[in-house]
């Protein structure tokens, strides 16, 4: 999940290249630490595309992917700058708050950790 902040980044910038974004999904859906199981990528796929599939296709992340990035190729810009906003809201929420969340615990757990130690000493 360290790409995450790469995604972010690459997402921020409203310049960002098709092929990027089409990266960028790819590596989310076949992703089996973002999504363990199959079944778990269709809420993603409805909120960020507005895209459903028939059972078979939700059957093979290959399949999952491919019709995706047709989707997202096939889009106009406007289209394409909305899942752009879209993703990158999914991952900050997600995934970034989380993680930034996590590592300020730990600070601050580290921080008292510190005080408690100068105060005994």
């Amino acid at each position: 999940m360290g790409n995450i902040y790469e995604y972010r980044s690459s997402l921020r910038n409203k310049e960002i290249s098709l092929f990027l974004i089409l990266g960028i999904v790819s590596e989310i859906i076949l992703s089996k630490e973002i999504f363990k199981k199959n079944k778990d990528i269709s809420l993603f796929l409805k909120n960020i595309f507005e895209l459903e599939f028939k059972e078979y296709v939700m059957k093979s992340r290959t399949m999952i992917m491919s019709k995706t990035l047709k989707k997202i190729y096939s889009s106009n810009e406007q289209e394409i700058q909305k899942y752009r906003k879209n993703l990158l809201n999914y991952i900050e929420v997600n995934f970034y708050n989380k993680e930034n969340n996590s590592k300020k615990k730990t600070n601050d757990n580290l921080s008292k950790w510190i005080r408690k130690g100068q105060i005994n000493g």
